[in-house]
């Protein structure tokens, strides 16, 4: 069976990088992560979002396969791009392999040229399949418009937090419909401190307002589940211990007085 000339059966993978951009990571994230890189390339084109099916297909349920594609996306790892899920690396690739076919495809025209003016037809004919072959373009999702909006890899990657930024007017009216003043405060200086420490790439952003109206609904959403299993909502992991080894003492010494 002919392979088309749209793929390719390899791709280049450099150990580093991606060693570095899964650092931190848990397993069952690496394992969605690699899956959905390994489809796109294979697919030469963004996947459809559709987390029933993805979720089969990476072995894993599909509540989990939500989770750990909304950690992904919020990572920047996993982008989503013109109606399905794509990946800047993944584009890049697929950017050196236009240049490359391009090249190879110039080369070629110019070998049937010369064979021209020797008027070989058997080699015209092989470079004329040559140059037919080797040129396509850019994957995009399936069944999506055409759309105007610039290429992610020719966007910045983004930058570190500066350390005097502070959340805006608007910032602040988004956190100010779930959270009081000082649970705001709270909330601002465990972010900045949280992407303060991170490094590489998982410690940028193109849009860090965007960024912290994600980390407040995940605080909003961790407060839920503190109070579906009895904790306090909106305590750091220090006072979480603290009041975790009191609450431990105080059934200890109930038994002791029984």
């Amino acid at each position: 069976m002919s392979r088309s000339p749209h793929k390719q059966p390899y791709v280049r993978f450099f150990a580093s990088d991606w060693l570095a951009g899964t650092r931190g990571m848990r397993a069952a994230e690496v394992g969605v992560y690699i899956t959905m890189i390994a489809m796109m390339y294979e697919r030469c084109e963004p996947l459809p979002e559709d987390h029933k099916r993805l979720s089969r297909q990476c072995g894993c349920t599909t509540k989990a396969f939500q989770n750990i594609l909304e950690s992904l996306v919020f990572d920047e790892k996993i982008i989503r791009h013109e109606g399905g899920l794509w990946n800047k690396r993944v584009e890049k690739e697929f950017v050196f392999r236009q240049k490359k076919s391009s090249t190879n495809r110039e080369a070629a025209e110019k070998r049937w040229g010369k064979s021209s003016e020797n008027n070989d037809p058997s080699v015209q004919t092989q470079c004329q399949d040559d140059a037919k072959s080797m040129p396509y373009q850019i994957p995009k999702a399936r069944s999506q418009k055409e759309s105007n909006t610039p290429s992610h890899n020719a966007r910045e990657f983004g930058s570190f937090i500066s350390p005097d930024w502070e959340p805006d007017d608007r910032d602040m009216m988004e956190a100010g419909t779930y959270f009081d003043p000082e649970r705001i405060k709270t909330e601002v200086r465990s972010f900045k401190d949280h992407y303060e420490q991170r490094s590489g790439e998982f410690a940028k952003s193109r849009n860090w307002s965007k960024t912290f109206h994600k980390w407040i609904r995940n605080s909003v959403e961790r407060d839920a589940k503190d109070r579906a299993h009895g904790k306090t909502p909106g305590q750091s992991s220090a006072e979480k211990r603290v009041a975790d080894f009191e609450a431990g003492a105080a059934r200890a010494l109930a038994r002791f007085e029984e």
